[in-house]
């Protein structure tokens, strides 16, 4: 486990969904992480309708993946990353143990804590589960930076919950294309910009400028 961990949201079919990754392995798991993948689901006790979890279960889950992440370190195993949807947490462990080792520490931890807890195995040498389960697509990756720019402007002091003006500048390069839009425009919460929606750049481009307001 590296010290680099990236979260961020994601939809998985209708659900949304929460994956919390070890970016920093990235340039070394291929060569270096075990071939076998043990995926274990964990099982929210009572979560919300949307399947995420409520914050009364947030302590016993954190403690729960602890014992995980010490379980991990105890050997040459790579804790790389989880998911939250539908009610459950899924931990994904590249592992050179055994499926019995699993088996057994995965039923202690629903003996001790009275969460299911099930391991799945499966042989893995090309790390998809990584690369196709965990790692962000160039969408998700928007997702991260935004995230991170909201957090600086946080601890700048700003006030995510005051409204606030957003300008947006869209480009055409057909005319009646923009009108077009322009006149959708009109007819949704979007406020076009009348001095600006007509402005052509180098190129020849049509710019559509509009505004709206963000709570």
């Amino acid at each position: 486990m590296s010290e680099q961990w990236q979260f961020y949201p994601c939809s998985m079919g209708d659900n949304q969904a929460f994956i919390f990754f070890d970016e920093g392995i990235e340039k070394i798991i291929d060569q270096q992480a075990p071939s076998k993948l043990v995926r274990i689901a964990l099982t929210y006790q009572d979560p919300y309708p949307t399947g995420l979890p409520k914050k009364i279960e947030f302590e016993a889950v954190s403690s729960i993946e602890d014992c995980l992440t010490q379980f991990v370190g105890l050997v040459n195993d790579w804790f790389v990353g989880r998911v939250t949807v539908s009610g459950y947490r899924y931990f994904y462990i590249y592992t050179s143990r055994s499926e019995s080792d699993w088996a057994d520490f995965s039923a202690l931890v629903t003996e001790q804590t009275g969460y299911e807890f099930v391991p799945s195995f499966r042989s893995d040498p090309t790390h998809e589960g990584y690369w196709q389960e965990l790692y962000p697509t160039e969408d998700d990756r928007q997702v991260i930076k935004d995230l991170q720019v909201i957090e600086v402007l946080e601890k700048h002091g700003d006030d995510g919950s005051v409204p606030r003006k957003v300008d947006h500048w869209i480009y055409f390069t057909d005319p009646c294309a923009a009108a077009l839009f322009k006149t959708w425009l009109e007819t949704s919460r979007f406020k076009s910009e009348p001095d600006l929606s007509t402005m052509d750049d180098e190129g020849g481009l049509v710019c559509q400028s509009l505004s709206s307001w963000h709570d």
